[in-house]
């Protein structure tokens, strides 16, 4: 048996098929618009090595084919454990930390390297190419402990040397720790074609100068290095943590005078 197709069926004919091309159209368009946008990502937790250098925390490789600028995005978790152990003889203490990130971009082989501006900054302007990604600091000035230390020994010779207060007392023990995202974002111009690889380092700063004390409203830096309580423990704690981080690179055009 013949079907014949009417016109109400042929115009729904053609509108399915066009439906069907757009559909296509599209789904292309979505597979084909990635190209100049690319996604990396790390997710393992761990704490940055205190050793004054820099350390790949998150990298990918692009390929660019004619000279492009950059918009680079790198986000991450961050941890921090400040901590301070204060007894009579360690009254001034100051738990300071800071992670600093830079953007290192180089060609497979790791030639032409290149450190990049955190600001689009003109040529003749030089800049340190490191952010600040996280940092904290922590300070405590007392005289309570030697005070009450003090309380204890006259309060000891009153009573013909017997003790008043516990050995290793007082003591003061305390920490702060914060955890919390970040992000930054790095205009990269005219990078030649070719493949590029994108890393953002971190290092970890613990002195005092983490928190610039240049007006000295952070309290007064205290050498903590082998430094015990009457308790045994470290008189300062320091632990920087990073989490899941991403790093998102996208191809812009930006003006010529960046």
């Amino acid at each position: 048996m013949t079907k014949t197709i009417t016109k109400y069926g042929i115009a729904a004919l053609v509108a399915v098929l066009a439906m069907s091309t757009v559909a296509i159209a599209l789904s292309q368009s979505a597979i084909a618009a990635p190209a100049n946008k690319s996604a990396f990502g790390e997710a393992g937790v761990g704490a940055i090595a205190s050793d004054g250098k820099f350390h790949t925390i998150v990298t990918g490789i692009i390929k660019t084919s004619t000279p492009s600028d950059l918009l680079v995005t790198h986000n991450q978790e961050c941890t921090i454990h400040t901590g301070l152990n204060l007894d009579k003889n360690n009254e001034d203490l100051t738990s300071a930390i800071r992670e600093d990130v830079r953007l290192r971009i180089s060609d497979l082989d790791g030639s032409n390297e290149r450190f990049i501006n955190p600001v689009p900054l003109q040529p003749e302007v030089e800049a340190d190419a490191n952010v600040t990604m996280c940092g904290q600091a922590y300070h405590i000035n007392t005289n309570i402990l030697s005070t009450i230390f003090e309380l204890c020994e006259f309060t000891k010779m009153l009573n013909n040397g017997t003790e008043v207060c516990r050995e290793g007392d007082p003591i003061f023990e305390s920490y702060i720790r914060t955890k919390a995202a970040h992000g930054w974002s790095w205009v990269v111009p005219n990078l030649g074609q070719g493949d590029h690889v994108i890393e953002v380092q971190a290092m970890l700063v613990k002195e005092l100068d983490a928190v610039d004390d240049t007006n000295g409203k952070k309290g007064k830096a205290t050498n903590t290095e082998g430094c015990t309580n009457d308790a045994g423990v470290d008189c300062v704690d320091t632990i920087l943590e990073i989490g899941k981080r991403s790093l998102i690179v996208t191809e812009e055009k930006f003006a010529s005078g960046i």
